[in-house]
């Protein structure tokens, strides 16, 4: 008996870790340039929400996998992620210029997932819609339903830097299929693509 379990289920659990794991290793690249001392730190699960300000979240909705991805910030955090990104005075950012700036970023990175599902996702994956949408942090909801699909993965993360800075990011993965290995292998180096960057 193979020690690597193949049962739909344990391939369903292994594609939703993998792609938790692609979303994790994108936050940290694309936010990098913000903050190179900056680290991201997995999270237990649950987290209270009594700091956040804003949620910038965007979901990616298919026949065969859903994704949501959401950063839970405060605006004097998410400017000073934005000024140094773009080498700005934080004094000339308006709050609006803040939240487009990580609704942005969170278009971003489920870009970068949607290019890496690409192949199992097939036609499907070019006429998909994803749209990004920011709320107050205490209007938290229920994104993915669960439906008839039992096995939801979620994962949540701290990105934090020297002075206290600190935002919070939350993936949550809902699988009806497993993935191709072109697809895991597309996922583990999704992190790596040269157009990754704000500028």
């Amino acid at each position: 008996m193979s020690a690597e379990s193949n049962t739909p289920q344990d391939l369903l659990t292994k594609s939703q870790l993998a792609l938790l794991d692609a979303i994790g290793r994108l936050s940290l690249v694309l936010l990098l340039p913000s903050e190179p001392n900056a680290q991201l730190v997995t999270l237990e699960k649950s987290r209270s929400y009594e700091d956040d300000h804003w949620v910038a979240s965007v979901l990616l909705d298919t026949s065969k996998v859903s994704v949501n991805f959401r950063v839970h910030f405060g605006t004097i955090n998410g400017r000073h992620l934005m000024a140094s990104s773009f080498q700005a005075d934080p004094a000339l950012l308006s709050p609006e210029h803040v939240l487009d700036f990580l609704t942005e970023y969170c278009n971003l990175v489920m870009g970068h997932i949607k290019g890496a599902l690409a192949g199992d996702l097939g036609e499907e994956a070019l006429k998909t819609v994803f749209l990004p949408k920011l709320d107050p942090s205490y209007d938290n909801y229920k994104i993915i339903p669960t439906g008839l699909v039992k096995v939801i993965e979620e994962r949540w993360w701290s990105f934090t830097w020297p002075d206290n800075g600190e935002v919070f990011i939350y993936a949550q993965v809902k699988s009806v299929t497993g993935f191709s290995d072109a697809t895991f292998k597309s996922l583990a180096t999704a992190h790596q693509m040269p157009e990754l960057d704000f500028a």
